[in-house]
């Protein structure tokens, strides 16, 4: 059901007609607002910690804490309180000072997705972009560069927080439906594990998958856990295809893809990469089987069994970008040919 908005305030009109973009742009703010991350306009920084979500209604600064609405992005940009900033708004909507602004450039398109009892966000605390160290300890850990593990935050699947009394990385997506945390040190939780969750875990919802909606993501590199997630982007790069490729994780072999996401796999071509042992054979299988009438292409990648310096062998596509560190030749595909 669609209802006019001319019963709706001036206020309500004007901040449903002027976004964050639109003010950034009519104020002639530095940089640019369409980069996600993207430089603050409020101050100088070496690498970008701003973020506009939400079709440029929300706003959050990581290196400041600060966020909001677009009522508070006037508060900052003008040094207004709220009261002030709301008129601001208000007397330029009604003179028409944005009415001749260029379109948006477009942004992810937006995924409708019923939040139903079985699927709704989990209780998740704020998450941050992730410091220097932080980025560079988590890649030293995983055997990764720092490359990858930004390039996984800057496409909106990786934050950080501190929970349970220990810093942490966390993978997640914007719907939040699942979120798994490990500690930044690498250590089990208290209690052990390596792997803590969030009331209200959707286990089967494919962390990533809305990102990837994104048209100009045509492959997605499909893998099991959030360490290969990681390690999806390290090989994303090493490939050079950030343009055209993104990763999306299933957080467990027996999880099946939920039938809500299976759409949003319609059109592209997927890459399963099966961890190598039976139950992760049988979950590649499953998936590859759930998305066969959807996608427009999907594969496995195995990996044979190459040994590890400890003693195993090669397990996971992190493990074998973490051997490929070592100066070991893995192949990340079955044939001689480009992984992706």
């Amino acid at each position: 059901m669609n209802f006019s908005n001319q019963h709706q305030s001036p206020l309500h009109q004007a901040i449903e007609a002027v976004n964050i973009h639109k003010v950034w742009k009519y104020l002639e703010l530095p940089g640019s607002s369409h980069s996600n991350p993207c430089f603050s306009p409020f101050r100088d920084e070496s690498k970008p910690s701003f973020s506009i979500w939400d079709n440029g209604t929300k706003f959050n600064d990581f290196g400041t804490g600060e966020g909001g609405d677009v009522i508070n992005f006037i508060q900052l940009a003008e040094d207004l309180d709220r009261s002030e900033a709301c008129k601001w708004l208000i007397k330029l909507y009604e003179e028409g000072a944005f009415d001749q602004e260029q379109p948006d450039i477009p942004s992810t398109p937006v995924v409708k997705v019923a939040v139903t009892k079985e699927l709704a966000p989990a209780q998740l605390p704020r998450l941050w972009f992730g410091t220097d160290n932080q980025i560079e300890t988590v890649a030293e850990h995983r055997g990764l560069s720092t490359a990858a593990i930004n390039l996984a935050q800057e496409r909106g699947l990786l934050g950080f927080v501190d929970y349970r009394n220990y810093p942490a990385w966390v993978v997640s997506d914007e719907t939040n439906f699942n979120a798994q945390a490990r500690r930044i040190d690498g250590a089990l939780w208290d209690g052990g594990g390596k792997v803590a969750g969030f009331i209200g875990n959707c286990a089967s919802w494919p962390i990533g998958i809305h990102e990837a909606v994104d048209g100009a993501f045509a492959t997605i590199l499909m893998v099991e856990g959030t360490p290969d997630l990681l390690a999806a982007f390290e090989v994303i790069l090493r490939e050079g295809r950030q343009s055209d490729t993104t990763a999306v994780c299933v957080t467990g072999a027996t999880n099946r893809i939920h039938s809500v996401a299976l759409p949003l796999f319609k059109g592209k071509r997927v890459r399963i990469v099966a961890h190598n042992d039976p139950q992760g054979l049988r979950g590649a299988e499953n998936w590859r089987s759930q998305l066969a009438n959807v996608a427009s292409k999907v594969d496995i990648i195995q990996f044979p069994p190459l040994a590890m310096p400890n003693g195993g062998i090669v397990k996971d596509l992190n493990d074998a970008c973490q051997l490929d560190a070592l100066g070991c030749i893995v192949p990340l595909h079955p044939q001689p040919t480009e992984v992706l």
